[in-house]
């Protein structure tokens, strides 16, 4: 979490820091069935709050739909997604 704190901005929420690190270190270890019931507990814990985004999930993002688009492929929501996962 002190890593993410560091990288985040100046006025992000401390909650929305926390919710983040539980989720990457966590999120991974669950099977996909399990991964609703992982939600539903964080859910919980952080009532109406989103994880802090990763700002270089976004421009990894943005590169791998560039790619798809240089290769005449049409960008796939289902293959970024695991790119992203795969970075």
């Amino acid at each position: 979490a002190a890593a993410l704190r560091r990288a985040a901005p100046p006025d992000a929420d401390e909650a929305r820091i926390v919710l983040r690190a539980v989720r990457d270190v966590n999120a991974p270890k669950f099977l996909k069935p399990d991964l609703a019931l992982f939600e539903g507990i964080v859910s919980d814990l952080f009532p109406g709050l989103e994880a802090l985004a990763d700002p270089a999930e976004a421009e990894l993002g943005a590169a791998v739909d560039a790619a798809a688009a240089r290769m005449g492929l049409t960008p796939d929501p289902a293959f970024r997604h695991k790119a992203l996962e795969l970075a």
